[in-house]
């Protein structure tokens, strides 16, 4: 352990259970979205833009998702449930003291910062890649 981890009380695990802690605020932000939409019975799947008449009104008005309810989950849910179970990784590695398993997790989430900036969510992968990154370090 180094000077700077003593001195600091930084460890290898602490920083990866660092790393995951974003992911998953970020799925679990993700998930709170979407699965309201799945059960709304105001929400209209596969909708073509085609003017319907429905027989009884919704308070907030109809809205209509272009896909189906299928469709819909897996592009909603399916990347944030593969960058946590690629935090998930990253943790077992770093509990295990796999440094190559940490170090390329943190890797993973730099290279998906850039386009994850363009969501607005960059800085979750940021601050994970950096917790990863330093863990590895520290092993």
């Amino acid at each position: 352990m180094g000077i700077s981890a003593k001195l600091f009380g930084i460890s290898a695990r602490g920083l990866a259970v660092a790393g995951v802690t974003p992911v998953a605020v970020f799925f679990c932000l993700i998930m709170f979205q979407t699965l309201p939409k799945l059960v709304d019975p105001c929400i209209i799947w596969s909708f073509d833009g085609h003017a319907q008449k429905f027989e009884r009104p919704c308070p907030g008005g109809r809205s209509g998702i272009p896909e189906g309810k299928l469709t819909f989950t897996l592009l909603s849910g399916g990347m944030p449930a593969v960058v946590l179970l690629l935090a998930t990784l990253g943790l077992v590695g770093a509990y295990r003291s796999e440094r190559r398993v940490v170090l390329v997790v943190g890797l993973i989430f730099a290279i998906l910062t850039p386009p994850m900036m363009m969501g607005n969510f960059g800085v979750v992968t940021l601050i994970s890649a950096f917790c990863f990154i330093v863990s590895c370090f520290l092993l």
